[in-house]
């Protein structure tokens, strides 16, 4: 979680055998700082995710709408 918030935000189901890390918010700076490629990667696919999220969000408001 970033931001140290102790909320989750979120449940992970795998669907293999994984390996979990916990990056500390510190050390994810750090690393973010030295690594501008992780930055644009980063910010290319949280974008990415949201124009995808903002498509189901619509596309269910269009559902929604149909059913009345």
């Amino acid at each position: 979680m970033v931001g140290g918030s102790s909320q989750r935000s979120a449940t992970i189901v795998a669907d293999t055998d994984c390996e979990v890390v916990e990056i500390k918010k510190n050390d994810l700076a750090q690393l973010l700082q030295s690594t501008p490629a992780l930055v644009q990667g980063l910010s290319d696919l949280l974008a990415q995710r949201r124009l995808e999220n903002e498509g189901h969000a619509a596309l269910a408001a269009g559902n929604a709408d149909q059913l009345n």
